[in-house]
């Protein structure tokens, strides 16, 4: 959602170039609402380049219908999944970008690092980068930095906030306002 919204609001693609594969019919129905003239479906179809934001556990799955719908390049938000999960789904000669962007693209302020896949070349690479930019700012890194980043830009200012918050609690215990 977060993405869909700020690619919309940055005018990346209008809505009516975008397709969002939904199987939940209540999220389905949710973002049908929320952004009207985007297309919702249930099934992946031919496309200039596709997103795969689902568990983990149905990554291959949703990667193996993406390819066999033509779903062009395949960028990937799923937490963990490696380069080698997401290339043995699609298959040989799709491009693959693994990224992992961060709460704060909620509010367009997020950052992202993304990764190449053996297939990825720089038109694949600028196609991801200029979508993830849509929510914030974005780092290319070789896949071994994917996960640091993950931990230092997606849990790294939970921490500062929980510090805070500690201090706040202090405070108030403390006696202060």
């Amino acid at each position: 959602g977060a993405l869909l919204a700020g690619v919309l609001a940055a005018g990346w693609a209008s809505a009516e170039r975008i397709r969002v594969v939904e199987a939940n019919p209540a999220r389905r129905e949710e973002l049908y609402r929320r952004y009207p003239g985007v297309e919702m479906a249930t099934v992946a179809a031919e496309a200039e380049g596709t997103v795969v934001a689902v568990k983990p556990g149905d990554v291959s799955d949703v990667v193996g219908a993406v390819v066999a719908a033509g779903g062009g390049r395949i960028l990937s938000i799923a937490a963990g999944v490696t380069l080698a999960v997401l290339e043995a789904a699609a298959g040989p000669g799709v491009a693959v970008v693994r990224a992992m962007p961060n709460t704060p693209a909620l509010v367009g302020r997020g950052a992202a690092a993304i990764a190449a896949g053996s297939w990825a070349g720089p038109a694949d690479l600028d196609w991801a980068d200029r979508l993830l930019s849509s929510v914030g700012i974005v780092e290319r890194v070789p896949e071994q930095f994917i996960d640091a980043v993950t931990g230092v830009s997606g849990s790294g200012p939970a921490y500062l906030f929980l510090l805070a918050e500690a201090m706040i609690d202090a405070g108030v215990l403390v006696g202060l306002s």
